[in-house]
């Protein structure tokens, strides 16, 4: 048979389209078969592949817990890894979720919303319960319940997709959608934006007419809600003022705060009378910082950034700084006191404890000649020999006597000058 021209090219052509076609339909079958093997997922292999075993340390019985189904979470502990195996009615397999961290799924829970089963991955880490130590012991039932009053960050919802046989992660709303519901919650006129959200709080800066920002903390429940065929995290918002919290004011993410703290008295004579006047005022200046770490301190909280201790003379209007603290490991949590042993000589910070017999180094004697701070040293008895003991004056207590501290402390304590240092004496010393 001749053939033209014409016909070999057509002929050629064909060849081609039909190599094409052969290609697409090997990729179809290749897509399939990796969904049928993907759906078809079997928990005894994945056992051997990874390692997975449940033991009293790295496994739990899902029937036992919240989640109200039953299963098994198999581990590897070596790998912090772990099979998660939910069990329907008939004995089926119908979720099979190969995660790394054995603790947050150990303490996931489940909600039902209708007929739609939600699983809630606790999504933190605690360092004292790294799931990789060879001493790490699965936590009790009642250590889990009671993180429930901790601030995680955004816990993970999943949907338990039992036709598909996967968990299917439920996604927030926008940002955007939840600052509309909190303007429209708290009428709101300013300009506001959210800083950090968590499975408890929503963190908020509102603006004010002097260039700063008023910090709230709003209390916040997320519930998986459906719109159309998807399935979306929603946050409830109360409108009642009792969960909005004003955290403080701030400017450039730093807030300040000033307390009196007490004053200083001068002796005078008037008609040989003695009167003690108030002239000099102390205060704490503090400042801290909006600070969001919630991997490690499971809140949003106000950081520390210094404190000031300044002097204020009543008849003018400078002021004198006489320390800046820019650690507060001294006196982190506790409060400040001011007391006197004669009238010359006023010592402020923290007091020791009158119980454990710590002392940190956190008492400092106030120069009212020079205006600074002479840290107060603990008393060493074999070195500090010759010692010149203070009489107490009568009237020791400035600042307030709060649950009795200052009393306690001056019975307690004794301080001391050595040289031109002052010591501090123990009960034990």
């Amino acid at each position: 048979m001749n053939l033209t021209v014409n016909h070999l090219i057509m002929l050629k052509e064909f060849r081609i389209q039909l190599i094409k076609t052969n290609h697409i339909l090997l990729i179809v079958l290749i897509a399939v078969g990796c969904k049928q093997i993907e759906s078809n997922f079997d928990v005894d292999t994945a056992l051997t592949r990874y390692n997975l075993v449940y033991d009293a340390n790295t496994g739990h019985d899902l029937y036992h817990s919240n989640w109200m189904r039953k299963g098994t979470i198999y581990g590897n502990r070596a790998t912090d890894s772990c099979l998660v195996v939910i069990i329907n009615k008939k004995g089926d397999t119908i979720l099979t979720h190969l995660d790394k961290g054995i603790q947050p799924w150990y303490l996931a829970r489940m909600m039902k919303v209708g007929n739609v089963n939600f699983v809630i991955k606790r999504d933190f880490r605690y360092v004292e319960s790294d799931t990789t130590n060879a001493y790490y012991n699965t936590p009790s039932v009642a250590v889990e319940d009671s993180y429930n009053d901790i601030d995680y960050p955004m816990d993970s919802y999943f949907r338990l997709d039992s036709i598909n046989r996967k968990l299917e992660l439920i996604k927030p709303v926008s940002k955007t959608e939840v600052l509309k519901k909190i303007k429209e919650k708290f009428n709101f006129k300013e300009n506001v934006k959210i800083l950090a959200s968590t499975n408890k709080y929503t963190y908020i800066a509102k603006d004010t007419l002097n260039d700063s920002q008023v910090y709230y903390q709003i209390n916040t429940t997320y519930v998986p809600k459906k719109r159309n065929s998807d399935w979306v995290l929603e946050p409830t918002i109360s409108s009642k003022f009792a969960d909005l919290y004003k955290m403080g004011i701030y400017r450039n993410n730093i807030s300040s705060n000033i307390e009196k703290f007490g004053n200083t008295l001068v002796k005078i004579s008037i008609d040989s009378i003695g009167q003690n006047v108030s002239k000099y005022d102390l205060y704490l200046k503090s400042y801290s910082k909006f600070f969001c770490d919630t991997v490690k301190y499971k809140r949003c909280r106000n950081k520390f950034v210094k404190l000031e201790v300044i002097v204020h003379e009543r008849t003018k209007k400078n002021k004198t700084f006489i320390k800046t603290f820019i650690n507060n490991s001294i006196f982190e949590n506790q409060s400040f006191n001011m007391f006197k042993y004669k009238n010359a000589d006023y010592f402020i910070g923290v007091l020791p404890s009158t119980e454990d017999r710590i002392y940190k180094n956190s008492l400092f004697r106030l120069d009212t000649i020079n205006w600074k701070l002479d840290q107060v040293e603990k008393f060493d008895k074999k070195r500090d020999i010759n010692f010149k003991l203070y009489k107490k004056h009568k009237s020791a207590l400035v600042s307030g006597d709060a649950k009795n501290e200052v009393s306690n402390f001056l019975e307690a304590y004794e301080i001391v000058k050595v040289g031109n240092r002052y010591k501090l004496i123990g009960s034990n010393d």
